[in-house]
């Protein structure tokens, strides 16, 4: 019996082992796509910056809130420079199957720092009053990790440098996070969904 056949036959006879079956099958494209990520090189903080001078900073622990907004000993940040999947977003896997990518760039946020200590460089606020910023964690910058593993896109092309660009190429080559299949741009998304996050 094919795997479509036998999902149909479990809706029809039991929804609740099929719903099952269905999350068993999404953990485990989670956790093969996560493994791909593990071998991912750090983006060390000596990687090349956003074109705006970040004069001001911060520490603190952080909690993730998305894909590219965390706070930071209760300051709200906007990772500057990346836009990540709303979190109610859907994508294309390369299979064509649809998943919760807004939901997957959260957890893998909330994975690189969740509980940890969190050095946020600055230079002013948006008008949702998130500082903008470029944050560090271990010496890595958190805003390039989440780019290169493929969880984000760049915000604004004309406010980085080419490696920067490179990072997300390399995203894209590898096949990584949001760049496995087909997705709305989240910008794109949020003008379709005003409420998307």
């Amino acid at each position: 019996m094919s795997p479509q056949k036998l999902l149909k036959h479990l809706f029809k006879t039991s929804p609740l082992l099929a719903i099952i079956f269905v999350t068993i099958i999404w953990i485990t494209n989670i956790i093969q796509e996560s493994s791909k990520l593990d071998d991912v090189s750090k983006i060390k903080a000596s990687y090349p910056k956003v074109d705006v001078k970040l004069d001001q900073s911060f520490s603190g622990t952080a909690i993730a809130v998305d894909g590219d907004s965390i706070k930071v000993a209760g300051n709200s940040v906007r990772l500057l420079g990346i836009d990540a999947p709303e979190y109610k977003q859907t994508c294309f896997d390369a299979k064509n199957s649809e998943y919760p990518c807004g939901i997957i760039s959260k957890n893998f946020t909330k994975n690189l720092v969740d509980g940890k200590n969190v050095t946020c460089h600055y230079h002013k606020k948006d008008i949702y009053n998130r500082y903008l910023a470029q944050c560090e964690l271990d010496g890595v910058v958190i805003n390039w990790q989440i780019l290169r593993n493929g969880m984000a896109v760049i915000y604004n092309y004309s406010e980085v440098d080419d490696e920067i660009k490179m990072l997300e190429s390399q995203a894209k080559a590898d096949k990584l996070g949001i760049w496995q299949g087909s997705f709305q741009l989240p910008k794109e998304y949020r003008k379709t969904h005003k409420k998307g996050k």
